[in-house]
C-alpha cells in the first residue's frame, strides 16, 4: 500500500495497480470517431498511453430513420 498527499491536505491510501472501466454516455452531432480520438488522447495524458488497456466508441442513432428510404418491393 502506498500514502499519496495530495494538495487539498488529505492522505490516501493506494492499494497496487487496478483496473479501472469508466463509462460515459452523451449526446453530440460531431462525428464518433473523431470524439473518440480526442477523448482517449485526454485519457492517455491522464493516465498515460501505455497504461490504456482497452478503449472503445460506440454510437447509436437517436433520430428516427425516414421511410422514403425504403424501395418498394414487388
Amino acid at each position: 500500500m502506498r500514502v499519496c498527499h495530495r494538495p487539498s491536505g488529505c492522505i490516501v491510501l493506494m492499494a497496487g495497480r487496478m483496473l479501472i472501466r469508466v463509462e460515459i454516455a452523451f449526446v453530440s452531432q460531431d462525428d464518433p470517431e473523431s470524439l473518440g480520438d480526442r477523448i482517449k488522447e485526454s485519457v492517455g495524458m491522464i493516465v498515460g498511453r501505455q497504461a490504456i488497456e482497452e478503449f472503445r466508441v460506440r454510437s447509436m442513432p437517436l433520430d428516427p430513420k425516414k421511410k422514403d428510404h425504403l424501395r418498394p418491393v414487388d
